[in-house]
C-alpha cells in the first residue's frame, strides 16, 4: 500500500494575501496559475510470494520517505452567487525515495529501492465565499506518481 501526502503552499495564494486585492476583482470566476513549494511524505509496504503462484505472501519492506517539491498548477473556477466550483491540476518535482537492505532469508541483500521524481493531481473545487474576498474551500481528486 503506498501513502503520499503533500503539504504546499502556493506562492500566487500567498502573495494575494499578503496584498490588497485589486480594485476591478469582481469575484472567483476565471482561470488562474501558480507555483508551489512544499514537503512530499509517506510510507509504502511491498511483500513477495514464498510459493508459487502467490497462494502465500509475507511482508518484505517498509519505506518511510520525504523530500521538498516544487511545481506548477493551473485551474479554473466559476462562482454561481456564492457559491464557487471549479478544477485545478498541477505537477510537483521533487528527488524523493528510499531504500532497503532487508534479507531475502539467504543472508543476501535484496537492495530494493522506491522513487518519485514528479507527483501529479487533478482535483475538483468546490467551496463558498463567506465574504468579499473570502473563498472557503475544499479539493479532491486523484494523484498519481
Amino acid at each position: 500500500m503506498r501513502k503520499i501526502a503533500s503539504i504546499s503552499v502556493s506562492a500566487l495564494a500567498l502573495a494575494t494575501a499578503l496584498s490588497a486585492a485589486p480594485a476591478n476583482a469582481t469575484g472567483f470566476s476565471g482561470f488562474y496559475a501558480g507555483l508551489q513549494l512544499g514537503d512530499t511524505f509517506g510510507d509504502a509496504d511491498s511483500s513477495r510470494s514464498i510459493s508459487h503462484g502467490a497462494a502465500l505472501t509475507t511482508p518484505q519492506s517498509t519505506y518511510k520517505y520525504g523530500a521538498i517539491s516544487g511545481g506548477a498548477h493551473v485551474g479554473y473556477t466559476h462562482q454561481f452567487d456564492n457559491f464557487v466550483v471549479g478544477a485545478v491540476f498541477d505537477i510537483d518535482l521533487t528527488d524523493m525515495g528510499a531504500a532497503d537492505n532487508e534479507s531475502t532469508g539467504t543472508g543476501n541483500a535484496d537492495h530494493n529501492s522506491l522513487t518519485f521524481d514528479t507527483l501529479y493531481s487533478l482535483r475538483a473545487k468546490g467551496g463558498w465565499q463567506a465574504m468579499p474576498g473570502t473563498l472557503l474551500y475544499a479539493t479532491a481528486g486523484y494523484g498519481w506518481a
